[in-house]
């Protein structure tokens, strides 16, 4: 939940967390037809691989 709350505090992207069965606690990230491009830039610009 703290990378969800960080996502939106710092950044203002709103992500859900979620407990994945399969592979555990993930952030769910949910794009629709009327976000724009600048959103998306903006969730690449901080995104990067956990590990």
């Amino acid at each position: 939940m703290a990378l969800a709350a960080r996502l939106l505090d710092q950044h203002g992207i709103f992500t859900v967390h979620r407990d994945g069965p399969a592979r555990g606690a993930c952030v769910r990230v949910t794009p629709a037809l009327f976000t724009q491009a600048s959103d998306v830039a903006a969730l690449a610009a901080v995104a990067r691989p956990a590990g």
